[in-house]
């Protein structure tokens, strides 16, 4: 049989039916989403960490005590102790970004008055203690925990020593500056202390307290801070702190 162009076109055509159409607007268009547009959430707002700053903060029946904040609020707590007609507020902001990044710390007044607003302690570690806790009660919103850490310097290295040795399982992690004079190590056996002195100053009496407390049984450590006198960190607060608040936390990046 013999088919001319117009044949051969038709045969074509019924020999492929329906499996030759193009496909139907239907099946070619994309599923439509029937349930409404899907949006992501939006993103969760981030809280801002408090900036990092001491402030002043009054305590009923007391003097006011130099408060963090911005500190950790997962890490210690402790109290920063002037020296001899010292002040509490410059001492703190020394090293208040290492203090933020271990705790929440105040700083107490001494209970003694100096010149000015210069202030100085007595030797009374039951009443130093007492406004210590009424104090950190009042910055925390809740009575301190059991362990407090302890930071002085010169005549409150001396005070947080009295501190340690009247009630040793509250203040046994103790950071002490400048201590002017050696200190018997006895009671205080278990506790961890780290000792600062200025290169400036006469540096025996710290090495000396440290090196008979270990013997006793105290963990210690004693750095000289290059270039610095008394009661001094020449600059460098922050990056020395850290390495103390380490050493008494028994930190693991220590």
């Amino acid at each position: 049989m013999i088919f001319n162009r117009h044949g051969l076109a038709l045969l074509a055509s019924l020999l492929c039916g329906c499996s030759c159409s193009e496909p139907s607007a239907e099946r070619a268009a994309p599923p439509q989403n029937t349930g409404g547009a899907q949006t992501a959430p939006p993103p969760r707002a981030l809280t801002p960490k408090p900036e990092v700053r001491v402030v002043s903060l009054d305590v009923p029946d007391d003097l006011p005590v130099f408060a963090l904040q911005g500190g950790n609020e997962e890490g210690v707590v402790g109290v920063v102790l002037h020296g001899h007609c010292g002040h509490g507020l410059g001492y703190l902001q020394a090293f208040q970004f290492a203090a933020a990044k271990y705790g929440r710390f105040v700083a107490l007044q001494g209970d003694r008055p100096c010149d000015g607003a210069l202030r100085s302690w007595s030797a009374d570690p039951v009443r130093v203690d007492a406004r210590i806790r009424r104090s950190l009660t009042i910055y925390l919103g809740h009575p301190p925990p059991e362990r407090i850490l302890a930071v002085g310097s010169s005549l409150g290295a001396v005070v947080a020593i009295a501190l340690s040795k009247k009630f040793p399982q509250r203040y046994d992690r103790l950071v002490l500056n400048s201590l002017f004079r050696q200190q018997s190590g006895s009671g205080l056996a278990g506790a961890r202390v780290w000792f600062f002195a200025g290169e400036h100053e006469n540096t025996w009496p710290a090495r000396l307290t440290a090196e008979s407390w270990e013997r006793a049984g105290v963990t210690t450590r004693f750095r000289s801070i290059e270039s610095a006198g008394h009661s001094d960190f020449h600059g460098q607060g922050d990056r020395l702190m850290r390495e103390a608040f380490a050493f008494v936390t028994n930190d693991a990046e220590f």
